[in-house]
């Protein structure tokens, strides 16, 4: 995408999440925003790769703090260049403020 489109509602820019709890919060995230995911082997457990609904585009990663993770604070960190989206693009914030709610 350049930077003159309007990005799609659930498109990113490329960002990484390392938590503790990896399938909780990649099921979390599908609840809300729709992302599908991929698993990427990590020598005994899996990370993920999440998709963009409707685009296919792998947007971002949830990544278990294991390894070299081990010692990263839960957060977003994003990973971009010059001219990409550097936040989410949701459709409907209310609802996915209710399911974020409901969810935890």
């Amino acid at each position: 995408m350049d930077s003159t489109e309007k990005p799609k509602t659930g498109t990113a820019g490329w960002f990484d999440l390392t938590i503790p709890n990896g399938e909780a919060v990649r099921d979390f995230y599908q609840g809300v925003i729709g992302w599908t995911s991929e698993p990427t082997d990590m020598d005994g457990y899996d990370d993920y790769s999440t998709i963009a609904p409707g685009t296919g585009e792998c947007v971002a990663g949830v990544c278990h703090a294991r390894g070299c993770n081990a010692d990263l604070p839960p957060q977003w960190l994003y990973r971009g260049g010059r001219g990409r989206q550097h936040h989410k693009v949701q459709g409907n914030r209310r609802r996915a403020y209710r399911r974020a709610e409901i969810d935890g």
